[in-house]
Order: structure tokens, then sequence, then C-alpha cells
């Protein structure tokens, strides 16, 4: 489902108007309406509701809705924040509709305390529409605050007010709401950061523009869906065996951190790769045991803890006669290692995943995967993208979806940026969401298991964008799951691996 931001939005209402001549009225009609049926549905019948409107065309969907909800048999009012006078065109205009039918209106004028004039049964937020960049301020902070502490269902009219329609950021403050109706197209801002926190169940109505606008639109961004990983899931023939489902290589490292190139392995196992081979530390190496039997293992050519020069030979014609690699999980720092896994990407003939310490390591070396020899996907949590990008994890969040993008395009590789909600950008511009937010995944080794999947679904030959975007899903997925199964509610990292392999199974299953 495409993603769009404010000005692609204002494209699609302007073409609408002017191309199609569909008048601004009948858009604001549709959309009141559409807010209306939702408010219906939350508000009992004979229930009271406040619409808090702002004096631009958010306030003039408000009114919209108001009317109608005095036509279905529920009372109540709208409260403006801020001059009547300031309504213009089409607002002002359902604002007198409203006031001709009987609607009560109360002008907040900056003296009265807003608290008690939200004792209703469901307040509605109109206040901001997608035009909104600067920090909210004044009487709007104010109301804001209001709502969000009147423990009433809040719905939303189109983004809930204070958040960046492009972004997502929190504008200073932002309504809590139960619900948001947006017109037309998914927003950016309702999908990521605060803006996705902050907006409840999302519904979508439609004001009328034509799927031919919205199909003209360079969008860039989608949210993914279940029907869109189902598409993407390898088929498993009868006839195919473990020479058949891709060989993938780990190189991982310390003996302190080996759990996490078992792990890794773990994801890539159960996500269907025929083969998995760790090459590791010595140390590493007696660590791991016969705890995952399936697995080969591999030490270093130096015979040492740490990677240096004299194993770069070995391990890269090892590499490049996998089907793919996974580089990171547990690396130690050593003085050498850097410039080893920079020399490796270099050289390689095929996909890699690069996580964890890898990422870490060429952190401030963006052209070191520029220059890959192979197509990557880099997996950072927001800390590993703060440290590529020389910013501050505060500024990542802030706005996931361009940080993502800025990183893919500057590495020239495919991103995957963890956390909630995940994103996964390409070089081109594209970005997918991944609509989930799971907690269990914050725990340790989470992320290998995901980098194992990831690498899995290269070696079993999807594209690296595909692979990242079905491999992410599949995890997040899998993350609730596990905590579903989980006696505590809080799975290991070595649960979440297992559930991956049901839930990409689930996937590959004919739907009904």
């Amino acid at each position: 489902m495409i993603c769009l931001t404010a000005a692609q939005m204002r494209e699609l209402d302007r073409r609408t108007i002017e191309e199609l001549g569909l008048p601004g009225m009948v858009l604001m009609e549709l959309a009141g309406r559409g807010v209306a049926d939702s408010a219906t549905e939350l508000l009992p019948s004979g229930g009271r509701f406040v619409v808090v409107a702002g004096p631009g065309n958010n306030g003039g969907d408000g009114y919209v809705a108001a009317r109608h909800l005095l036509g279905r048999g529920r009372t109540g009012r709208v409260l403006l924040l801020g001059d009547p006078t300031r309504l213009t065109g089409d607002a002002a205009a359902n604002r007198k509709l409203f006031l001709r039918l009987g609607g009560v209106e109360v002008v907040d004028d900056g003296s009265a305390a807003l608290q008690p004039l939200l004792d209703a049964g469901l307040v509605i937020d109109a206040i901001f529409g997608t035009g909104l960049q600067r920090e909210v301020e004044g009487r709007r902070r104010v109301a804001i605050e209001a709502i969000n502490g009147c423990a009433r269902p809040v719905l939303a009219v189109d983004l809930p007010s204070g958040i960046d329609s492009d972004t997502g950021r929190c504008c200073g403050v932002a309504v809590r709401a139960t619900r948001t109706v947006t017109f037309g197209c998914l927003k950016r801002g309702l999908v990521s950061g605060d803006g996705a926190a902050c907006a409840g169940a999302i519904s979508i109505v439609d004001i009328g523009i034509p799927p031919g606008f919205v199909a003209a639109i360079d969008a860039r961004c989608e949210q993914i869906d279940e029907a869109q990983v189902r598409a993407l899931v390898p088929a498993v023939g009868p006839t195919d065996h473990k020479g058949t489902r891709g060989h993938l290589l780990v190189v991982a490292g310390s003996a302190a951190k080996a759990g996490a190139a078992w792990l890794a392995a773990r994801g890539a196992l159960r996500a269907g790769v025929g083969l998995v081979t760790i090459v590791t530390s010595v140390g590493a190496r007696s660590r791991m045991g016969a705890a995952l039997p399936e697995v080969m293992v591999e030490v270093f050519e130096s015979g040492g803890e740490q990677l240096t020069a004299a194993d770069l030979a070995s391990l890269r014609a090892m590499a490049n006669a996998k089907n793919a690699v996974l580089v990171g999980p547990g690396l130690d720092h050593g003085s050498e290692t850097a410039q080893v896994v920079a020399d490796l990407l270099a050289r390689l003939e095929v996909p890699a995943v690069v996580d964890a310490e890898a990422l870490n390591l060429l952190a401030g070396r963006l052209d070191a995967f520029a220059a890959a020899g192979a197509s990557l996907v880099l997996t950072p949590h927001p800390g590993e993208m703060a440290r590529l990008l020389a910013t501050t994890t505060r500024e990542v969040q802030s706005d996931r979806l361009a940080a993502a993008v800025r990183c893919a395009e500057a590495c020239r590789q495919v991103v995957v940026l963890k956390g909630a909600r995940s994103v996964v950008a390409h070089p081109d511009g594209r970005i997918g969401v991944i609509p989930i937010e799971c907690g269990a995944l914050g725990t340790a080794g989470s992320g290998d298991v995901l980098g194992g999947v990831i690498g899995s679904l290269l070696a079993r030959r999807l594209d690296p964008y595909q692979a990242a975007l079905l491999g992410t899903y599949a995890h997040a997925v899998a993350g609730l799951s596990a905590t579903d199964q989980a006696s505590t509610g809080a799975p290991l990292a070595s649960e979440i691996a297992e559930a991956t392999g049901a839930v990409l199974y689930e996937l590959a299953r004919p739907t009904p």
C-alpha cells in the first residue's frame, strides 16, 4: 500500500479538482462523512462528541463530520481554536452550514480552560492537517495536551495533530489517537516514528481521487503487506535437495560472542537454506561444540582469534564458492579486521549481508560498501545507523525513512533499518515499511537471526531488496508468534529463529 508525502497528496487533490472537475467542497464532504462514519462506530447512539477544530481545511473536515453526526442523532459541538474569520474557502462554507443547521460552536479565545469542554463520549481531533512542520505552540499545544488528558476515545482527522506528515516526527506534542481516518492514501508520517505510535487503528476514506491519478504518482514508499511477501517466498520443489537450496557462509568472530554465529546459522537453516558453513576463530569453534550439528564450522586460516590479512585469500575463496555470505556476527575489533572486511567485500562475487560488528568496523567508510564487488544488504539498528551516518540515534529516529534512504543511496546498497516498523530502503529511493511492532525482537541475538534469515534468502537466489523485505517481515511475525508461545512472554532469539521457519512455511502455502 503506497504512502504519500504531503506534497504528493496536495498534487492528487489539485488534479482531482482542476483536471477532473470535482469541486473541493465535494472532496471535503466525502472526507468529513468518512470521519462521521468512523465516529458513529466509536460513539454509542445518543452519545455526545466534541470536534476540536483548527482554522484550516482539517477544521473544515471536522465541521462536516459534526454536521453528519448531528444528522445521525448524536449531540455535540465544535470547539474552534482561533479566530473564525481565519477560516476561508470550503472550510468557511462548511462552518456556515454547520451553524445554519443549529450546530453549537465554542470559540476558544484563550481565556477558558479547555479540559471541561472535552467532557464527551468522543473527541474528534481536527486541529492540524498534513501541512504541519513547525513546533506546536500556544493554545494549540494546550488543546493537544487537554485531548491527551481527557481519558476519552480520540478520533484523528487525516493524521494526529502534532505529527509531521512526511517524517512521522512529533512536533513537540502530538495527539494520541484511538483511531485515525486518513483521506485518499496513507501518509508517510502514519507508518513510521511517532506518527505510527500516535495513530492507533488507521482507516482510509475514498474522497473521489481517480485510481489513475494515484497510479501516476511516483510514491517510492509503501507499507508491505502479507500478500506482497507471499509472492516472494521461494518455492521448494519435490526434487530439491541441499545442493539446490543454496549454501551460506557466515563470517563470524570471537569466542566471547560465539553464540551470534550460532544464532545466525540457526535462522538461516530455518529460513530454508540447504547448507551453512561458519568460518570463525579457534576459540569460537571450541565453544560451539556440536550445539548445531547441521552446521559446518571452519577456522580462520591464521588460526588466531581475530581476522588478519593472512586470512583474506582463503576467506575470499571460501566466500566466492558459496551462494551468499553473512559478515559480522561477533567479529572482534582487531587492528586488521576492518581492512580485511573491506577487502573481502571489494572482491565478493556473491551477494552478502553485512551486520553487527562488520557495520561498526566500517562506520565512516561508506565507500567500502559502495565499492563492494557484489550486492549487499546492510542491517543496522538505530545506533549502528547513527555511526554509519556520523549522526545521533535521536536524529535517525526522528526520520527513519530519510535515514534509511540516505544510507542506501550513499552505500549504493539495500539497507534494513531495524526497530519497530523496520524500514527497507533500496539505493534507487524505494522504501518498504514493515508494519509490525514487536518488543520481543529487542532481545540479545535477534538481529543475528535476522541476518541469517536474509542471508538464507539471498543464497536461495532472491534479489537483495526482495530478500530484505521477506526476511524482515517474516522475522517480525516470528517475534510475535514466539512471544505468544513463550511461557514468560519473553522469547529467546533461538525461539524466534524456530518460529521464523513456521512463518515462512505458512507464507508459502496457497491462500484459501
